[in-house]
Parts: C-alpha cells; structure tokens; sequence
C-alpha cells in the first residue's frame, strides 16, 4: 500500500475548505446583505432617484433613513450610481464627509457599523475593514482610492474646512454653522449634500431654510424633501412598533418619532400659547402704558452651541414682555 502525496490530500482540504467558507457567506449574504443585495423600500428608492443638489430625507425613528443614507455614500464612493450621473470623470476617486451628533453613539455606534454591513470586501483594501480605516484620522480608504472622512457636530467649526469634498451626507440634523462650513466644501466640485433625520429638535433654522423653501414651486432641481413614516419600512417588526410608540406620553413626540413631523418643541413648556394671544405688536418699554417697566437681561452664551440673549420688561404688576434677542453662533 503506498500512501497518496501529501499535497493532494491537502488540495482535497482546501477545495472542502473553500466550499465550506463559501456557504457560510452566501448565509451571511441571505441574512445580512451587503450594498449588492440592498433592496431599498419605496422612499428610499425615491431618495436614491432624486436628483436635486440637496436631499433632506425625513421621518420617523427606524424608517430606513440612516441605510439609506449610508448606501446613497457607498454609490458614490464606488463611482457607480444606479440613478444618477456622478460629477467625476473618469478613475477620479471620490472624497466624501459623513457627520453624526457625536462619536461615540453617533459615528461609532450608529455609522460604522451600517458601513461594515453594507460595504463589500471587494472595496475594502485587501478586503479588511482593519486595513481601509485609520482609527487615528477617522477615514475610510477604499481599494479604488475613496474616501470617507467620519465627523461629529461635536468638533469645533474649523476642523469642517480644508480641501473639497464631493458630497457631505448629515446623519441627525446639523448645526447651522457647520452645516455652511460643509456646503463650502462642495463649491467647486459640483458636489452634493443629503441629510437623513428625524425632527425632535423642532422647528429650528433647517425648518425654515431648508424644508419650506423645498415646498416652494421652481426649487425642484435644487431641493428635495423626502417624508417617511417608519410604518413605511416594511423591515421593521410592526408589533413592536405599535407597542413602544403607544406607550410614548406626548402627541407631539409621538408625531415626530413615528412619522419625522416638524413639532414645536416650545409647546412642551407653554401649553397654552398662541400667537393670537401672547405676542404684541410694536413693543416699546419707555412708552407702554401700565409702566415703568424695568428692563431685565437673561443670557445663555455659548460658541459652537449660539448664544442666547433675551431682553425682558417686567411692570409693577407682573406682567413680563420679551421684546428683543440676539441668537447666533460664534
């Protein structure tokens, strides 16, 4: 009896090796695919078609507007968009900017991991994540030359300048004066920008400058509102969905974690008020009847987060008008 080669038993070894690697990532594609077997709902696939210069998608708390953020960065980082022709010219590598509320939750533990799901090896350098992100920089190098930088609204407004960007993708609304540090970042590059969030800070600056002026007539090509309700994300269990936003105090919280709608945050705290009731026309504390009034400041300051200052004038019967306020950033 004359014992086989050792190399073809070893041969044997690794073709049974291989078959067994590949079944355990068709599995893992199955359960958990990658950006080749994302299949995006139906407002995310509206996302993704827009073609406007700035998205903003909104909604509510686990409708799919995070992944479909993350899968609109990875079109573009690969050079290969599915609905849209890319400002690039041919193997130019595309540098982008994702910014998340912070990092430790928001970059860390929301952003990274959608990135590790969603990016195949075949982009990764040498098909590590280890070898395509540098801890110490926060980037994210692909193997056809992308890259991503990783951002927190927590970071002081320079750190957002420096070189141009072809896109910044906003996870969670941003702050206004970093939200201009970025757009500046895509002037000479034809660049895009989208934000995916759900609004629980109100009726703040984006509000006004952003998703209203979406709804005006002619602004078509240059903005695009997305509105989502999680119950529109036929991935999420909706038992459970039912179950947690029921047990949730506020009509208005409610609103604007199930459906992303615009609340006024200040009715949390006056119940009551009404522009109708509680607003004066041509307030003027040195000619109001029922005076003197005594004139009082209140100040919040603040550099990244803006300063507050708010003049308030008090009678001698109590009644209180706040007639002036300074509110900026830096």
């Amino acid at each position: 009896y004359i014992m086989p080669p050792r190399r073809k038993r070893d041969d044997a070894f690794d073709v049974l090796a291989g078959i067994r690697q590949l079944g355990e990532q068709i599995t893992k594609q199955a359960i958990r695919p990658n950006i080749h077997g994302y299949t995006p709902h139906e407002k995310q696939e509206i996302f993704h078609e827009s073609q406007a210069y700035g998205r903003l998608f909104i909604g509510g708390n686990r409708s799919g507007k995070t992944v479909g953020g993350v899968a609109e960065d990875i079109y573009w980082l690969r050079r290969d968009h599915p609905h849209r022709k890319l400002p690039i010219s041919p193997g130019e590598p595309v540098r982008g900017r994702v910014v998340g509320v912070d990092f430790k939750e928001g970059v860390y533990g929301i952003l990274i991991p959608e990135y590790k799901r969603w990016l195949p090896p075949s982009l990764l350098i040498n098909g590590s994540w280890d070898d395509s992100y540098s801890k110490s920089l926060d980037i994210l190098t692909l193997s056809n030359g992308s890259q991503i930088e990783f951002m927190s609204y927590e970071q002081d407004t320079a750190k957002f300048a420096g070189v141009s960007r072809k896109f910044s993708n906003f996870d969670e609304e941003p702050p206004k004066h970093i939200y201009d540090e970025c757009m500046m970042r895509l002037l000479d590059t034809d660049g895009s920008w989208w934000i995916t969030m759900t609004p629980l800070l109100g009726m703040t600056w984006l509000y006004d400058d952003i998703y209203l002026k979406a709804k005006e007539e002619g602004n078509e090509e240059l903005l695009k509102v997305i509105e989502v309700s999680n119950s529109e994300n036929p991935y999420l269990p909706q038992a459970g969905r039912k179950r947690i936003l029921e047990e949730l105090s506020s009509d208005d919280d409610r609103a604007a974690r199930e459906h992303g709608t615009f609340i006024e945050v200040g009715g949390k705290i006056f119940k009551d008020f009404s522009v109708e009731t509680h607003v004066i026309e041509n307030f003027n504390p040195n000619t109001a009847p029922n005076g003197p009034w005594r004139v009082y400041m209140s100040i919040d300051s603040g550099w990244k987060n803006p300063t507050a200052i708010m003049w308030h004038a008090v009678n001698p019967i109590g009644q209180v008008v706040t007639f002036a306020e300074h509110y900026a950033s830096e």
